[in-house]
């Protein structure tokens, strides 16, 4: 009785930590994992001490990689591998620990073995009567992206395909995985597609109309050599001075037309006294 009591006490340890990860409590759930590891290393602890002990290292491990620390998290889940959780787990518990360590593969860029975990994940997930839904379609994500980065690019595009559409089926559009899945196909697709040659088509006689029109007003501009501020002076120069010459002459001519008219005046009144002194 003791021995079943003591077994739950560390499952429900599991359960609560992984419960205070996912609320973003992780100073909780290793509290609370330490004292799992505490209880599993009591000496009469059942037979089930392996299995539970390697879901409480995929645990630490869950926890070390939440805050970053992928090397400690990669040392726990190898001593989740090493207590052989491929057998002794259920087949979906198992993969979960591979799918796990392909986000620190994929992190250091470790194309060769995040490769073999993703593999390793989809071939237990085939085997499992029941796991959660967004374990396959994440492991043929890792399968696509370990393929990308070993430059097999057409490999990677089918497994992107055939993860997305398991993704839509079981996730939905709007999930995160489902997401990732269509962005990563896209990449690969567009990437994979030759580029397009535009043909080269005739110019017409209206642009070689156009473009000989530009080069010969061109060549008269550069053989002018002008400058920008001696154009403008002349430009006033030749605008101010007739103007100022006409209105000269027009001073010139109102003046000799005033006079003009003075003297005929004058010439007629001499005329005129003339005429009256004989009388």
């Amino acid at each position: 009785m003791a021995e079943v009591q003591i077994d739950r006490i560390v499952m429900d340890l599991n359960t609560l930590a992984l419960e205070n990860l996912n609320k973003g409590n992780p100073k909780a759930c290793v509290h609370l994992l330490r004292r799992a590891q505490d209880l599993l290393a009591t000496p009469d602890f059942p037979d089930s001490k392996n299995r539970i002990s390697a879901l409480t290292y995929n645990n630490l491990g869950c926890y070390y990689k939440s805050i970053k620390k992928f090397t400690p998290a990669l040392s726990f889940f190898q001593k989740a591998f090493d207590l052989k959780s491929d057998e002794i787990l259920d087949k979906s518990l198992a993969a979960e620990i591979h799918i796990n360590v392909c986000y620190i593969r994929e992190a250091f860029l470790q194309y060769e073995p995040l490769l073999f975990h993703a593999k390793t994940a989809l071939e237990l997930l085939n085997k499992a009567q029941d796991s959660r839904k967004d374990l396959s379609p994440l492991a043929f994500l890792f399968i696509g992206k370990a393929l990308k980065g070993l430059n097999q690019l057409p490999q990677a595009s089918k497994f992107f395909k055939q993860g997305l559409e398991i993704a839509y089926k079981e996730l939905g559009h709007a999930d995160n995985v489902t997401g990732c899945l269509l962005q990563a196909y896209l990449e690969v697709t567009s990437k994979n597609e030759d580029p397009v040659t535009l043909p080269k088509f005739p110019v017409t006689t209206k642009a070689q109309n156009s473009s000989r029109i530009f080069n010969e007003k061109k060549q008269i501009f550069n053989k002018s050599k002008l400058d920008p501020l001696s154009s403008r002076r002349t430009s006033r120069k030749n605008v101010f001075e007739p103007m100022s010459a006409r209105a000269s002459q027009s001073r010139n001519q109102l003046s000799e037309d005033g006079i003009k008219k003075i003297t005929m005046i004058n010439n007629l009144e001499c005329k005129s006294i003339s005429k009256q002194k004989p009388a």
